[in-house]
C-alpha cells in the first residue's frame, strides 16, 4: 500500500502513473514497488499485468489505489493474438511501441508524465506543439523503455530527457536548403 493518494493525469499512460509513484515514495524502479503485489518479478511481467484489466485493477487495489488510475493503454485479448484493442479499438500489435518508449520533449517539459497517445506508433509528431516524438535519449542514444527508475531519466545515463531538444519535421529541410 502506497502512502499517499497520487495525482492521475486523465491522459496519462499506468506505466508512467506508477513509475511516477515509485520515484516518489524513494524505490530504485518500479519493480521494488509492485513486486509484492501481483506476482511481478520483472518488466515482462509488469507489461503483461498493464496490458490485462482485471490483472491491472488487482495490482492497483493492492497498492491502495482503488480508484482514479489511468486507463489500460492496451487490452490484449490472449496469448497468440495480433492484435489489441486501445480504447476499444482493434489495432494491429505493429502499431504499438512500448510504454515510454516515444515523447514530445515540450510537453515532458511542460508536465513531467507520459501521454498513453505516445504508445501508439501512429503518433510520430505532437499535435500540440508540433515537433517530432523523440525515441531515444539524446546524450547516450539508448532507445527508451519502461525499465528505469525516474520517468524524465534515461536508463543509462541519467539524462534529463526534459532537457531534450525538439525538432520539427521541416526543421531538417529548412536547414539544409539555407547551406
Amino acid at each position: 500500500m502506497i502512502p499517499f493518494k497520487p495525482n492521475c493525469y486523465p491522459d496519462e499512460s499506468p506505466a508512467s502513473f506508477l513509475i511516477r509513484i515509485s520515484f516518489e515514495i524513494g524505490h530504485d524502479n518500479v519493480l521494488d514497488m509492485v513486486r509484492a503485489h501481483g506476482n511481478i518479478y520483472q518488466h515482462k511481467n509488469l507489461s503483461v499485468t498493464l496490458s490485462i484489466p482485471i490483472r491491472y485493477r488487482n495490482l492497483m487495489r493492492s497498492l491502495g489505489i482503488d480508484h482514479d488510475s489511468p486507463k489500460v493503454i492496451v487490452e490484449n485479448p490472449g496469448h497468440g493474438f495480433q492484435y489489441r484493442f486501445f480504447d476499444g479499438i482493434k489495432i494491429n500489435c505493429s502499431y504499438l511501441r512500448g510504454d515510454l518508449e516515444a515523447f514530445c520533449p515540450e510537453c515532458l517539459r511542460a508536465q513531467t508524465y507520459w501521454k498513453r497517445r505516445w504508445s501508439l506508433r501512429l503518433y510520430t509528431i505532437c499535435e500540440k506543439h508540433g515537433c517530432k516524438l523523440i525515441d531515444q535519449c539524446q546524450k547516450c542514444a539508448l532507445p527508451l523503455t519502461m525499465k528505469r527508475r525516474c520517468i524524465y531519466e534515461c536508463a543509462k545515463c541519467d539524462f534529463d530527457l526534459r532537457k531534450s531538444k525538439s525538432t520539427h519535421p521541416n526543421q531538417k529541410t529548412q536547414q539544409r536548403a539555407r547551406h
